[in-house]
């Protein structure tokens, strides 16, 4: 005699699946929700920006910390304010340098990306 699956199987395999894949980015736009605005470059033509969001952080700080927080930066046309590139960063004191050229920009060592005509 074959055994079926019993209709709830079939409707909760595909839920959690889906909630596996989908978690870790509800996750990161959670985190992010709370994010300020930290610092700007801005490049030579004033075409392109890199804006640093930081992001808080509810355990206790002592004052002066505010640099130790976690966060992203962001390559954003400076017209329109779309969004070209994204990364997190563990620490918004680690984006201190930024080289602009007139094909790409250079975050330190955390990114290189080309940027569009």
């Amino acid at each position: 005699m074959p055994r079926y699956i019993s209709r709830k199987w079939v409707l909760l395999i595909p839920a959690v699946i889906a909630l596996a894949l989908f978690l870790p980015y509800g996750m990161r736009a959670w985190r992010r929700l709370g994010a300020r605005e930290y610092r700007t470059y801005d490049s030579p033509d004033r075409r392109f920006q890199i804006v640093v969001y930081r992001i808080p952080v509810f355990a206790a700080m002592m004052p002066g910390q505010a640099s130790d927080a976690p966060g992203y930066f962001q390559l954003q046309e400076s017209k329109t304010g779309r969004i070209l590139e994204d990364q997190d960063v563990e620490m918004v004191q680690q984006i201190q340098q930024v080289e602009w050229s007139p094909t790409q920009v250079r975050v330190e060592i955390l990114a290189d990306w080309t940027l569009p005509p």
